[in-house]
C-alpha cells in the first residue's frame, strides 16, 4: 500500500510552522533624548542614522515627553542620550534607572562628555549603580574585546570596528567584564598637545577605557567617550542600539 503524507505530523508541526512562517523581525524602537539641545552639527549623522535604522524614533526635548517615553508600557528599546542635562535632573536619572533595570539600554554620548565636568559624572555614575570614574582626555588607538557579554545579545547585526583612532573622554574604575574599547597593544598618546608636552607622545594606560558598557538589572548603559563622532563611533552606537547592519 503506498501511504502519502499530506502534511506535518503533530510532533514536528512546531517546526514546520517556523519554517514556512518564520516570525517577523523584531522592530526596535529608539530615542535620541536631548533636553537642551546640545548635539553639535558634527553628530547630526549619526542622529539621521539612528533615525533612519530604527522602526520609530522619538526626539525627545523636554523633561515631561522623557519622563512618558521611559515610562510607557512600550518604551524605546533604546535611548542615545546626548548631553549633561540628565545630571541636573533627579527625577530624569531615577526615570532611566528604572527603564534600564527593566530591560532598556542606554547610550550615554553625543556631547555629552565635552560638557559634563567630572564629579557630576561620577554623582551620575554612582547614581546608575555604575563603578566607573571619569578619567584623562586624550587621542590614542582603541581595540575591540570581542568576549564582551553585551555582543550576544544585540538583537541586530554585530558590526564593530576592531580598531580605531579617537579622541575620547576616557573612563577609569571600570569592571574587566564591562570594557568593550580599551588602548590596543602598544598604543601612544597621539593627541597632538600630548606628544608636544615634555614626556608626551609616550604609551597610554591600558586600564584607560573609552567606551564601556555594563549591565544594570535586565539592561545595559553604555559609555562613549570620542568627542570628535568618528565614523567608528556611529558603528558602535548603532550596534549596541540594536540597529547594526546583519
Amino acid at each position: 500500500m503506498l501511504t502519502v503524507a499530506i502534511g506535518p505530523t503533530q510532533e514536528h508541526w512546531s517546526t514546520h510552522r517556523s519554517t514556512c512562517n518564520p516570525d517577523p523581525p523584531t522592530p526596535i524602537s529608539a530615542a535620541i533624548l536631548d533636553i537642551g539641545h546640545d548635539l553639535m552639527p558634527f553628530h547630526f549623522p549619526l542622529r539621521d542614522a539612528i533615525r533612519a535604522r530604527a522602526s520609530s524614533c522619538l526626539y525627545l526635548d523636554t523633561l515631561p515627553a522623557a519622563l512618558a517615553a521611559l515610562a510607557s508600557s512600550t518604551p524605546p528599546s533604546a535611548v542615545w542620550i546626548t548631553n549633561e542635562e540628565l545630571a541636573k535632573r533627579p527625577a530624569l536619572v531615577s526615570a532611566l534607572l528604572a527603564y534600564v533595570e527593566r530591560g532598556g539600554t542606554i547610550v550615554l554620548g553625543g556631547s555629552l562628555q565635552s560638557c559634563i565636568n567630572p564629579s557630576n559624572l561620577d554623582a551620575l555614575f554612582r547614581d546608575l549603580k555604575l563603578s566607573w570614574k571619569m578619567g584623562p582626555y586624550h587621542r590614542t588607538t582603541h581595540a575591540v574585546i570581542p568576549t564582551h557579554p553585551v555582543l550576544p545579545t544585540l538583537t541586530g547585526g554585530v558590526s564593530l570596528p576592531s580598531s580605531y583612532s579617537m579622541k575620547a573622554v576616557m573612563l577609569k574604575d571600570v569592571p574587566e567584564d564591562e570594557v568593550l574599547y580599551r588602548p590596543a597593544d602598544g598604543a601612544r598618546h597621539e593627541s597632538l598637545a600630548m606628544q608636544l608636552s615634555p614626556g608626551g607622545g609616550g604609551k597610554v594606560d591600558a586600564k584607560e577605557v573609552p567606551i564601556a558598557m555594563g549591565q544594570v538589572g535586565e539592561g545595559w548603559i553604555a559609555w562613549i567617550g570620542d568627542v570628535n563622532a568618528e565614523a567608528g563611533t556611529t558603528q558602535v552606537v548603532l550596534t549596541l542600539m540594536g540597529l547594526g547592519e546583519a
